[in-house]
């Protein structure tokens, strides 16, 4: 796990998931699909803000294409509650709830490795003043107790995440530029930065080139299981 970072900015915490840790990662990627989504090489696990890149335990209904559920591992059934899903993501807005429906289905993923995380938004001036009301998550604050893993960047607002691999149709590398370079050293072994400096100097510079607005998202570890 990374250390507690050095904050420029605050943290909101947005919601809480359970992501998969038992399907295929980068190890079943071969040397091409590596180079085209990559910005660093030598990493041992994908962690993302992406439901597609990093399932989600929970189905969520909004998100079902041509007869399945994106973004959630096989088989999932398990749906969250209307009164616990926080707005437009899909996540739980309540950490104790979450806790409390995993262990009544306990029996659904009983054998199977999974982490509990929290979710949170850097509050960048660009766009907090849009999103500040959104949330309503609890508890709303970083528990010190929960371990670091990482800040990813995003073009969407909390809701159908992709994350930051992102499958361009050039290689990582020739998208990003000098820029790749500059960046990619802050990644660590997750392909999270392990600073707020280099998510937000990639959220500006991805922000400035397509002309549209970029998230810096924050990932916590709460607990692995089993």
């Amino acid at each position: 796990m990374e250390e507690t970072p050095k904050l420029l900015y605050p943290e909101t915490i947005i919601g809480y998931d359970c992501r998969e840790m038992w399907l295929p990662n980068v190890e079943s990627w071969t040397e091409e699909e590596r180079q085209q989504a990559l910005l660093r090489q030598n990493i041992k696990r994908v962690l993302t803000v992406s439901k597609e890149s990093w399932n989600s335990l929970f189905v969520f209904k909004r998100l079902m294409v041509d007869g399945r559920y994106v973004g959630a591992v096989p088989n999932a059934e398990l749906e969250i509650p209307i009164e616990f899903e926080e707005l437009q993501a899909g996540i739980w807005e309540n950490l104790v709830a979450m806790q409390e429906f995993m262990n009544a289905h306990h029996s659904a993923f009983a054998e199977k490795p999974y982490w509990m995380i929290a979710i949170t938004v850097v509050e960048l001036p660009d766009y907090w003043d849009e999103i500040k009301n959104l949330f309503q998550s609890n508890p709303s604050t970083i528990d010190n107790q929960w371990s670091f893993l990482g800040y990813d960047v995003e073009d969407e607002p909390p809701s159908m995440w992709e994350g930051l691999v992102s499958y361009e149709s050039n290689r990582a590398s020739d998208y990003y530029g000098d820029l790749s370079e500059k960046i990619g050293k802050y990644l660590n072994t997750y392909h999270l930065y392990s600073e707020q400096t280099p998510a937000i100097e990639h959220c500006e510079w991805v922000t400035k080139k397509e002309h549209h607005p970029y998230w810096v998202y924050g990932l916590y570890l709460i607990k692995s299981y089993p």
